[in-house]
């Protein structure tokens, strides 16, 4: 009987590392040839085969390492040959890595963006080695970004971008499931935001979000900003002397200023939506859009504007009250006030319409402050409106306004819409120019009705608040009012005495200066070199035709 032969143990196949994720099972295992093969398996916080810890109760050809601890644990398998003088064997140590799940964190912000530019999008505080950006246009279909840079990192630099893109990150850690982000949805937009943070200038590029200065085909938008910004002055120093945009969005908070009297130029081609401040009370606002624009109710701060161009032939309409102090352009298309247009007068200013190339449809209030002087003066009214009654004398209100209208006596107080006085004498007359000779009295201001450049000559005591039974009463500063339509284009007057040396009473139909050169140049039958006007300021007696008294 021959004696027993015993194979010297052969490791097959080796142990090979894994990695898992926690709370996530996994094995290794080894495969032995030899007779009466038992297994210790050890663990190692080092890359090696020896000296490590035993493992109680692993003595079988396949493990499962415990992987409720983050890290890198060791393990190698010592194999016994239980065979008559037989070699054992001890696997390489092998490495079981159990990784945290992977988590993407916090993405950054939705963000809107200047059309056509580039922004970042990031994730923080997210769990994972592996990073992979992706892009999608209707947020259900995802792709991995294309363009831009850092498509592997925390923060990713998208290419320039014109159209809704959404992104987000899938992170991976180790051999965990990726886990995905949150959406960011970036959103380019034609408005352009205004910053603030170089100067109040509205024509410096680096004021703005997009980078670029805006035109009248660049929709803007005024936010709130904080110190060191600051908010737009426009002055007209740069940019030509104008500033301009196409759709104004003022939000609650912010604001914008035209100034420099008048020579800031704000020129809007669109809408304005104001919930902040735009203080035109100074300056010059240019409306000269293409299709129709409006100017909504409170546009402007405390509802005053110093200068207001219209050059639009599509036309702008009026829709809220509005106090102009200085020049109403109306250069192209049709200016429709609305019934909503005041212009002011006061002792240093009185509002002027320019010569009138487009139209201006609807009412208005045109003022002229009178200084605290009793004493007659030549007027006549910029508009066909109402009766005087209703204009000049205020519709004579059971309580006057202080500071406006004036009374105008006549025969018959109390009657024909005049005011009482001691006399009654008539202060309101106008001039027989056929006859050329004669003052004659106004019978009625009920029936009288204002007509652009009819003249009169008034005795102005002030306002509707002087003492009518007194002589000698104070006079106060008045402002005249009169509500109607201005005149616009030529005026000629008819009915005058052709009869030489004789004169001719007639008055200025429009709210602005009038060139008395090019009137004279204009006119027939008429002496070029030689014309009266009236000082109210000076002493005398007016008599029409003689130099000196009030005539000059």
């Amino acid at each position: 009987m021959s004696n027993p032969v015993y194979l010297n143990t052969i490791i097959a196949v080796q142990p090979v590392s894994v990695e898992t994720c926690l709370g996530t099972a996994t094995s290794i295992d080894v495969i032995a040839n030899g007779l009466s093969l038992t297994h210790q398996w050890y663990r190692n916080t080092s890359n090696n085969n020896t000296n490590g810890i035993l493992i109680d109760g692993a003595t079988q050809a396949n493990y499962s390492p415990p992987v409720t601890a983050i890290g890198t644990i060791y393990y190698y398998d010592v194999i016994v040959n239980n065979g008559q003088g037989c070699a054992g064997a001890t696997t390489n140590a092998v490495a079981v890595t159990v990784s945290a799940v992977s988590n993407a964190g916090t993405v950054s912000a939705n963000r809107t963006i200047c059309s056509g530019s580039t922004t970042s999008v990031s994730i923080s505080n997210y769990t994972g080695n592996t990073i992979t950006w992706q892009q999608s246009t209707d947020g259900t279909t995802w792709a991995s970004v294309t363009g831009g840079s850092g498509a592997s990192s925390a923060t990713y630099t998208t290419p320039a971008i014109t159209v809704l893109t959404f992104y987000r990150a899938l992170v991976s850690n180790g051999s965990c499931a990726a886990a995905t982000s949150g959406t960011i949805t970036i959103i380019p937009t034609t408005t352009n935001f205004w910053e603030g943070d170089v100067s109040n200038d509205w024509n410096t590029a680096g004021n703005w979000a997009c980078g670029t200065v805006p035109t009248l085909t660049t929709d803007v938008q005024i936010p709130v900003v904080t110190a060191p910004n600051v908010y737009p002055v426009i002055t007209g120093a740069t940019g030509g002397g104008v500033a301009d945009a196409r759709n104004v969005n003022i939000v609650s908070g912010a604001s914008i200023t035209v100034s420099n009297n008048g020579l800031g130029v704000f020129r809007v081609a669109g809408g304005i939506v104001n919930n902040g401040t735009l203080d035109a009370i100074n300056g010059t606002v240019a409306f000269l859009g293409t299709t129709a624009q409006s100017i909504p109710a409170n546009t402007f701060h405390t509802n005053f504007i110093r200068n207001l161009t219209i050059d639009n032939a599509a036309g702008v309409t009026l829709a809220g009250n509005l106090n102009l102090t200085g020049i109403l352009t109306a250069k192209a298309g049709q200016f429709t006030t609305g019934d909503q247009l005041v212009l002011k007068s006061n002792v240093a200013t009185t509002a002027m319409v320019a010569p009138v190339t487009g139209s201006v449809s609807g009412t208005m209030t045109i003022e002229r402050y009178i200084p605290a002087r009793r004493a007659f003066r030549m007027i006549s009214s910029p508009v066909n409106g109402g009766s005087i009654f209703n204009n000049w004398q205020e519709g004579a209100p059971q309580g006057d306004i202080p500071g406006f209208g004036t009374d105008i006596t006549g025969v018959g107080a109390g009657l024909n819409g005049f005011d009482a006085s001691l006399s009654n004498n008539p202060s309101l007359f106008t001039y027989d120019n056929v006859g050329g000779t004669s003052w004659v009295a106004v019978t009625s201001t009920l029936t009288n009705n204002l007509m652009a450049g009819k003249p009169w000559r008034m005795l102005v005591r002030g306002d509707r608040t002087i003492n009518q039974e007194s002589n000698y009463a104070t006079p106060t500063i008045t402002t005249l009012r009169s509500r109607g339509t201005i005149a616009t284009g030529d005026v000629t007057f008819t009915n005058l005495s052709q009869t030489g040396g004789r004169s001719n009473f007639i008055g200025n139909p429009y709210q602005a200066p009038v060139d008395m050169e090019a009137v004279l140049n204009g006119s027939t039958n008429v002496n070029k070199g030689y014309y009266f006007f009236w000082d109210p300021t000076l002493g005398g007696t007016p008599v029409v035709g003689q130099d000196g008294g009030r005539g000059a």
